[in-house]
């Protein structure tokens, strides 16, 4: 595992290096500089795919100790309810390829999210942080279009990179969520940035998805959809927990350092109607002036982004029935 990842991370930088090879003029000194660790890197990535060859293993059942609500279907039987649109159908048809793990009700909410890309053709560039075994690649690109579709997933995990043969065209990152800044820059060399779609399906630590959307948000194109999974783990901070809140200090909208990602995001709601919360502030506010709106689900928190400009309105009609009349009740305010 340990040359693995020093693979992977070899790799990782010959893919940077050879985004900024290209960026260089050709005439520029640094190119032969640039294009020896991507050389270099490249040796060794026949090596890595050798290794990673065998990283797949067949998955036991769930443990319902672990994983409460466990609801199995059977592809051959009739539809439950929850498979009413094009991705619940793609995963109750799936059986066989890497694991796709998701609770039913995400199909509804990815869709309805969603839908609007898929139904204009246009290419779509999504970006997943959080890999684990990739099994959504194929279910994304069955709902945009694998021509359409440019998928670069970042994971902590470097054995994740066997997705790249899996799904060829596919990229993926060894990263750290702990470390937005440093997902930011690799997925900026890699021209990954602007995004269409950003989902953060990491380590669902509330710190960690704090900080991914604070630092991310920016990198989304102007009306495009942030969706974060996996929200519950705001209900399960009891100290010792896995996901309990680390700090979250410095970082924009923040009120309490350990605060959970649910409740920094029921805090934003009041960015989202800043021209009123703060009508001073508003109208140079990055958040305010880029937000449409904060969506809450279930274990699922959807952001749509929008040019959010100054609030306006105005009346038009030629008759209008008084606010108030005589003898209604309660009489006239003044």
């Amino acid at each position: 595992m340990k040359r693995i990842a020093v693979l992977a991370c070899m790799l990782q930088a010959a893919q940077c290096a050879q985004v900024r090879t290209l960026r260089k003029p050709s005439n520029s000194s640094n190119t032969t500089v640039a294009a020896a660790p991507a050389k270099a890197a490249k040796a060794s990535l026949q090596s890595l795919r050798s290794e990673l060859k065998d990283v797949w293993i067949v998955p036991g059942p769930l443990d319902p100790s672990q994983h409460p609500w466990i609801a199995p279907s059977d592809p051959a039987g009739p539809p439950p309810a929850w498979v009413d649109n094009p991705l619940a159908q793609y995963f109750f048809a799936y059986t066989t390829g890497p694991l796709l793990w998701k609770w039913h009700n995400y199909f509804h909410v990815y869709h309805k999210a969603l839908a609007r890309f898929q139904a204009s053709g246009q290419p779509v560039t999504m970006v997943a942080v959080g890999v684990q075994s990739g099994g959504e690649v194929g279910m994304w690109r069955n709902y945009f279009g694998a021509d359409k579709l440019t998928w670069i997933g970042v994971d902590i995990n470097p054995s994740c990179k066997v997705l790249e043969q899996q799904y060829p065209g596919a990229k993926v990152l060894v990263g750290d969520q702990g470390d937005p800044a440093t997902m930011v820059s690799q997925l900026t060399a890699l021209g990954s940035f602007p995004a269409d779609i950003i989902i953060d399906d990491g380590s669902h630590h509330n710190d960690h998805q704090i900080k991914t959307f604070e630092t991310m948000y920016p990198y989304l194109k102007p009306n495009g959809i942030y969706i974060v999974e996996d929200t519950t783990t705001s209900y399960n901070v009891q100290p010792g927990s896995p996901h309990s809140a680390g700090s979250s200090a410095g970082f924009p909208a923040v009120y309490d350092p350990h605060e959970t990602f649910v409740n920094h995001m029921k805090n934003r709601v009041d960015w989202v109607n800043g021209y009123w919360a703060n009508p001073d502030a508003a109208p140079a506010d990055p958040f305010t002036t880029t937000v449409d709106s904060i969506s809450f689900y279930e274990a699922v928190v959807v952001i749509e982004k929008r040019p959010h400009a100054t609030p306006s309105q105005e009346r038009r009609g030629s008759m209008e029935i008084p606010y108030c009349t005589p003898g209604q009740a309660g009489g006239c305010p003044r």
